[in-house]
């Protein structure tokens, strides 16, 4: 989906240089055009006559870009988690519930190199754990204890039940 809309903002961009350069080009009488070719084939490369076209279409270039970049803002509700309770609606932002996630990872000994990865859809979250442990430990217990930490803390600080919680070893600790 990002890649789509990506792919149309170039597009939309694109259509509005090429009306910004036919309305210049409206805007200019034919035969003055033509005149203006003719004095610019004539005169030195810093002249004025030629300067004043190519700033007005960078000017007008420049302010299209501004005016799409700013209503092509990214939707950000995909970025949160949002329920009803009795007084209203509640939207818990996913960096929110990753910092969660990490602080209380971050808790335990036995991992380190913490990085996590919320994904949400239709206000179901799941995470990504990623963690380094040390040769020491026992990876299927570390990884439970990691998963029910997090599932109670999150719970008990948001009230949101995730779908699912993945640990992900991606490294073993050398000695220090």
């Amino acid at each position: 989906m990002k890649k789509l809309r990506g792919l149309l903002g170039v597009l939309n961009i694109m259509f509005m240089i090429l009306v910004s350069l036919g309305l210049l080009y409206l805007l200019i009488d034919v035969k003055a055009l033509s005149n203006i070719a003719n004095d610019i084939s004539n005169v030195g490369i810093f002249n004025l006559i030629r300067i004043i076209p190519v700033a007005v279409c960078a000017l007008l270039i420049f302010l299209n870009i501004v005016l799409i970049m700013t209503f092509a803002r990214p939707d950000r509700t995909k970025e949160a988690i949002q329920f009803n309770n009795e007084t209203g609606i509640v939207r818990i932002s996913a960096h929110s519930i990753e910092s969660l996630a990490k602080l209380e990872a971050q808790a335990m000994e036995e991992v380190s190199d913490i990085r996590t990865q919320i994904n949400s859809s239709d206000n179901n979250a799941s995470l990504e754990i990623y963690a380094k442990v040390p040769p020491t430990v026992s990876i299927p217990e570390v990884s439970l204890t990691l998963q029910n930490n997090i599932k109670k803390k999150i719970l008990d600080t948001t009230g949101i039940e995730l779908k699912s919680i993945k640990i992900i070893i991606d490294g073993i600790l050398g000695p220090v």
